[in-house]
């Protein structure tokens, strides 16, 4: 059982130096949530083996991948892929695949743009933010918010694409839209050896007191795109533009071929340099 580096938490440093902290819980753009048919599957609760982590600090992908034995006895293999866009306007997709060993009944998924941190991250929820808007429509859900005593506002925008055993499916999702939590809830009956994805895309639109009207109609629009570029292409493009960047840097040779803590810190040192760029936190 793994007690630690089992959650990924990422926040985005897409903030104003002048106005914002550097540091802040910004929504959870992160957040999908697994039913087994109306059980949450809660990983604290759960038997963890094969647990693998691994960061690709040049193609700005994080894989993580674990076999998983829920309370009741099924077995699960799960792969949750990362890709980090750096480029404007940013756009990041989670490939989060779902196999069952020996489970037979209803597998839901409910990804969300979540700002409710009531439930989780005790120790380290602040709300620095007020939500000026959660809708979610047919394609695309947001929230988009304001940070207090400043001009600056975010809003982000998330979609998804469904498949089982690698088809696309169609669905009607349940829409969710709170005070502080925009997404969809959906799933499907599989038998042992059925495996599922959810590809979920999320983009970013920011403003500082200019054109805030259409703030939500970019992200939504930005959320679309990547949609409609899909997960391979928009994995491919977000890897391109890392790897131009680091090839950009002089020192770029020396990590080449450096140990992942060389190159995390090279990463941190470079950071205020760029932005956008998700500051990856492993509890």
């Amino acid at each position: 059982m793994i007690q630690q580096n089992k959650w990924l938490l990422v926040k985005s440093d897409n903030v104003h130096k002048s106005e914002v902290p550097n540091e802040m819980n910004l929504p959870d753009w992160t957040s999908i949530v697994l039913r087994l048919n109306a059980d949450i599957v809660d990983l604290s609760a759960c038997s963890i083996t094969n647990y693998k982590y691994v960061t690709d600090m040049f193609s700005g992908l994080v894989v993580i991948s674990y076999d998983l034995q829920t309370p009741a006895g099924y077995n699960l293999e799960v792969t949750i892929e990362t890709s980090f866009g750096l480029e404007q306007p940013v756009m990041h997709a989670i490939n989060y695949r779902v196999k069952s060993i020996d489970y037979v009944g209803k597998i839901s998924f409910t990804p969300t743009i979540q700002g409710d941190f009531s439930s989780y991250m005790q120790s380290d929820a602040r709300s620095l933010w007020n939500v000026l808007q959660s809708k979610t429509a047919a394609e695309v859900a947001h929230l988009w918010i304001q940070i207090r005593k400043s001009n600056y506002q975010l809003c982000e925008a998330m979609g998804f694409d469904f498949f089982k055993n690698n088809t696309f499916k169609k669905l009607n999702p349940t829409k969710i839209e709170k005070e502080k939590t925009a997404g969809y809830s959906f799933g499907v009956d599989v038998v042992a050896g059925e495996y599922l994805a959810v590809h979920k895309f999320v983009a970013f639109a920011e403003a500082d007191n200019k054109f805030t009207s259409s703030l939500t109609m970019l992200a939504d629009g930005y959320c679309l795109e990547a949609k409609t570029l899909g997960w391979n292409a928009l994995k491919e493009l977000n890897a391109h533009a890392w790897k131009q960047k680091w090839q950009n840097l002089e020192a770029y040779s020396q990590y080449e071929n450096a140990s992942n803590q060389t190159i995390l810190g090279a990463f941190e040192a470079m950071k205020p340099d760029f932005k956008y760029i998700p500051t990856i936190y492993r509890v």
